[in-house]
């Protein structure tokens, strides 16, 4: 069984290098130079690696292995005897099998496993007059286009395939989630560690001290990151990104119509209030067009 490449594989003359020069072959020089022995040595490994075909192995029960996507693989079949071509579990076909020669050769499906877990096989058989032909495979997940032919000399019982694309995006996606909940474990220990001791004004406040027991509502970019209280006064902590315009705070009074403007200073990103507030705004402009986040005070 053999493969025919649509593409050439690239020449990592760089690496090759890199490592002829940690296993001592070429001296090392600020510049990497390489004189021609050394040039001579690297396209030697090139061409052996180039030479060296990766992409089929051998599997268990006397299966050969294909990397999907490497190329057409090539499938030889022994007339009068059935050669199979085994899918990923779970796949199955969206269309009928495309075989181009239907008079000398024979292409069926057989299914085994479950419903939910269906396992593929294509099952092929070539006549004693066939000579090659070609068969597709469309499924629910990709394309299989195969080259058939016969040999009475060289027999592929069964071929099977690996799928370095899908293990690739597999990986991606795992490298992404790991980072998003690296991300949030360092955002939760950045959280407890600016609630077990927080400076306030010029004083470093034990966070059992505060209150920060306030509900936070609305989709400003000013929304702030934490709200709390000592008992006299409350602070409002803007993001620490956040470069815009400073918003008004307006205190609840009396009656849900009543709001005021109280007494309070801008230190950075943070307003500094000087009364415990129960609820209130910040706001930015006027009529539909304002920006407003809601601030409540929860009750214990």
């Amino acid at each position: 069984m053999t493969l025919r490449h649509r593409h050439t594989r690239p020449l990592f003359r760089a690496a090759l290098l890199a490592v002829l020069i940690g296993m001592g072959g070429v001296a090392a020089s600020p510049t990497l130079a390489c004189d021609a022995a050394c040039q001579e040595r690297i396209d030697k490994l090139a061409g052996e690696a180039k030479a060296r075909d990766q992409s089929v192995g051998r599997g268990p029960n006397n299966t050969v292995v294909v990397q999907h996507g490497a190329g057409i693989p090539v499938l030889k079949c022994r007339p009068l005897h059935f050669c199979t071509i085994q899918l990923q579990p779970g796949e199955v076909l969206r269309e009928d099998l495309a075989l181009g020669d239907t008079v000398l050769w024979l292409a069926e499906l057989r299914v085994s496993g479950t419903d939910l877990e269906p396992h593929v096989r294509v099952v092929v058989k070539p006549d004693a007059a066939a000579t090659r032909t070609s068969l597709l495979i469309p499924t629910d997940r990709r394309f299989y286009d195969i080259q058939l032919v016969r040999s009475d000399t060289e027999y592929t019982p069964v071929m099977a395939f690996t799928y370095p694309a899908e293990v690739a995006a597999a990986t991606r996606a795992k490298v992404a989630k790991d980072a998003a909940l690296r991300a949030e474990r360092q955002a939760q220990v950045a959280i407890e560690e600016a609630r077990q001791s927080l400076k306030v004004g010029t004083r470093e406040v034990f966070s059992g001290d505060l209150d920060f027991r306030f509900d936070i509502r609305g989709k400003a970019p000013f929304k702030p990151t934490r709200v709390f209280t000592d008992g006299r006064k409350t602070w409002i902590d803007l993001p620490d990104r956040y470069r815009g315009e400073r918003p008004v705070f307006l205190a609840d009074g009396p009656g849900q119509a009543n709001q005021a403007v109280v007494n309070s200073r801008w230190q950075g990103n943070r307003l500094e209030i000087d009364r415990v507030i129960t609820g209130g705004a910040l706001v930015i402009g006027v009529g539909r067009q304002a920006q407003k986040v809601i601030l409540r005070r929860m009750s214990r």
